[in-house]
């Protein structure tokens, strides 16, 4: 097996798209390497791989499959500047965690994990943002972004991969702190490779906080409380287990898991008469995160925050409809289709469907079976300005547009209705194929009853002759056909394939 097949079949994701990328020399003011990026609506293969591993043409994976499973998944560690590799390799071998080092592009991470089988996105995605958290990185993104596709058209997000080999001395993967060759990385992702059973049941090694703990104490707990801010991480470590054992009938049950943080994050601890004089104070329940003091400040993250079982919002959020929204796709068709990733699930949506809360809240229903929260139409606003201000934006297919999907319905028409030989065939509304010039006659009126047969009602009858009009090689006459004249429409023949059509750019509002 050649190695661009042995990567195609380690990083096997969504088999109808890859991604493609081109840098372009600049770089962002966070220190990433801009560039072009391009969704291509065809899988990955062997010859894709061999140009990325030859250096000629970045590739980018789909790791999310139509059936809402992956083989593989990353956290994508977006700290381009100062980011201490050998030292979050160290930290990944201290939790005991099944994932692989590979420097990207720009400076920053992806860690990689790889399963041994079809593993449940949801379930991925929920073990990398807990690890990431625990690695001092909360609110990082994590491949696979979805956890379901909207539908058959939707093509998730793409990471990009390693070993491009015009970049090596770039991207590569990490091993005792040392770079290493794509082959041993194959064996380093085999290696690691885990069932579905032991993902669910992996726990970090050494002390660790429980999932939905805030960011800033997940990296407080994974990387160690500066010194002269014991007293006040202690406080912040009291308030998260107050609430972690408000169900509990024991009122004393929180005091000995904060005293139990103390011993594992504090070093050294504190002492017994200021552990009780912080727990004293954590006692009044009006009291909560001192996220404005240090050490909390230089580590928080409100977004992901917000987004935890205990944290600030107790996982909704003071302002927001209940529901994790974490991405948007503007997906560029005329009108445009909007992808919302909600809680992990892609939903399609129109422009009106989150413009109006109604008509989000039944799309929701209809896709989580969950009833997202009401809230006052300025803050509605305010909160979906600012999920917009991060939305991605993707080429639509090209016979995703009115005009695209009439050529392919033009041409369908063409190549799979009956072709008579003489020109009187068009007398009954059949075709004529005239061999000599090479071309297909058809009257308009044959054509508007296929388009109704198809279904197809983007356009009107005036539309559709205008839409004629501009197609590619097209001519509009007539001929005397048993006295009496008729007027049709000709298509060059070698326009006409039985796959893929190529559809000319035309601007919609010509119609």
């Amino acid at each position: 097996m050649t190695l661009a097949q042995q990567f195609l079949t380690r990083f096997a994701g969504l088999d109808r798209a890859h991604g493609e990328y081109r840098t372009n020399g600049e770089v962002s003011a966070k220190g990433k390497a801009k560039g072009q990026a391009n969704t291509v609506r065809t899988g990955p293969d062997e010859a894709l791989w061999q140009a990325h591993l030859d250096g000629k043409q970045r590739l980018g994976v789909v790791p999310v499959t139509d059936a809402g499973t992956c083989r593989f998944g990353a956290i994508d560690v977006d700290d381009y500047q100062g980011l201490d590799l050998p030292a979050l390799e160290a930290r990944i071998e201290k939790l005991g965690l099944p994932l692989t080092v590979c420097r990207s592009k720009s400076g920053g991470a992806h860690l990689y994990m790889f399963t041994a089988e079809d593993v449940d996105a949801a379930l991925v995605r929920d073990k990398l943002a807990h690890w990431a958290a625990a690695l001092g990185h909360p609110g990082v993104e994590v491949f696979p972004k979805q956890s379901r596709l909207a539908n058959k058209d939707d093509v998730g997000n793409w990471i990009n991969m390693p070993y491009f080999e015009a970049e090596l001395t770039l991207t590569y993967a990490l091993e005792a702190a040392g770079a290493v060759p794509a082959e041993r990385f194959l064996q380093l992702a085999e290696e690691r490779a885990v069932t579905a059973e032991r993902l669910q049941s992996l726990e970090l090694q050494g002390p660790a906080l429980p999932p939905g703990a805030p960011p800033c104490l997940q990296s407080l707990a994974s990387n160690g409380v500066p010194e002269g801010t014991r007293n006040n991480a202690l406080f912040a470590f009291a308030v998260l287990a107050r609430l972690q054992e408000e169900e509990n009938p024991d009122p004393e049950a929180w005091r000995q898991v904060a005293s139990q943080y103390n011993d594992e994050f504090m070093d050294p601890p504190l002492l017994p008469r200021e552990v009780q004089a912080t727990l004293k104070s954590a006692n009044t329940k009006s009291y909560f995160y001192p996220c404005s003091t240090e050490p909390l400040a230089s580590h928080c993250n409100k977004g992901a925050c917000r987004k935890c079982v205990y944290g600030v919002g107790g996982g909704d959020g003071p302002q927001d409809p209940g529901v994790l929204i974490d991405g948007v796709t503007k997906v560029l068709t005329e009108p445009p289709t909007w992808i919302f990733r909600v809680a992990g699930v892609n939903i399609e949506l129109e422009t009106d469907d989150f413009l109006q809360q109604a008509r989000f809240k039944r799309r929701v229903v209809e896709k989580l079976n969950r009833v997202p929260r009401s809230m006052k139409q300025v803050e509605w606003e305010k909160f979906i300005n600012a999920i917009l201000q991060g939305a991605e934006e993707e080429m639509a297919p090209e016979d995703a547009s009115p005009f695209g999907q009439f050529i392919t319905h033009l041409y369908d028409f063409c190549n799979r209705q009956s072709r008579g030989t003489t020109l009187e065939s068009l007398a009954t509304n059949g075709l004529y194929h005239d061999e000599e010039d090479g071309r297909i006659y058809f009257k308009s009126t044959a054509l508007l009853k296929y388009l109704e047969q198809q279904k197809f009602r983007e356009y009107n009858n005036k539309q559709v002759w205008n839409a004629l009009r501009k197609v590619e090689g097209i001519r509009h006459g007539g001929d005397n056909i048993n006295g009496k004249y008729v007027n049709h429409w000709s298509i060059p023949e070698k326009n006409l394939t039985d796959g893929e059509y190529t559809v000319p750019h035309v601007q919609e509002e010509e119609f």
